[in-house]
């Protein structure tokens, strides 16, 4: 099932309390650099890491070089957006902020070119659209 979420971490401070969220699919995807013995996979998953928690003290504020706002890809008052994890490759996690207080992780893929490909944003913004429905219906509990 796409949409069974894995809680990674709440962070708690003085103004806010973040709440990240990835799904089946993404942490598939960090388990398997996690456990890797590829030196390459190992830095990888620690930059992974990394941004992570730097989304998780920064929230919306996070801004370039760690994370990119697609501004023409909103739904419901929330905006795709993407951590950019640079190591010896590109490495891009679509994620969205829901009301303030909680992180979905949707999709990651390694960039290959100058550009981003249209059709990993577009994967990426139907997936947001699908959580955020999902979540109004109550179908997912945050």
């Amino acid at each position: 099932m796409p949409f069974l979420f894995y809680t990674l971490k709440t962070v708690y401070n003085k103004t806010m309390r973040i709440k990240i969220f990835y799904d089946k699919t993404f942490h598939k995807k960090l388990t398997n650099l996690s456990e890797s013995s590829r030196k390459e996979d190992k830095v990888m998953y620690a930059e992974i890491v990394r941004t992570i928690e730097l989304l998780e003290h920064f929230g919306n504020n996070l801004e370039e070089p760690y994370s990119k706002t697609f501004n023409d890809y909103k739904y419901e008052g929330c905006v795709l957006k993407e951590l950019r994890i640079v190591t010896i490759v590109q490495y891009r996690i679509f994620y969205f902020i829901y009301k303030g207080k909680v992180g979905i992780l949707l999709y990651s893929a390694v960039k290959k070119s100058q550009k981003l490909s249209p059709n990993m944003i577009d994967l990426a913004y139907k997936k947001m659209k699908r959580y955020i429905n999902l979540i109004k219906k109550g179908e997912i509990d945050i």
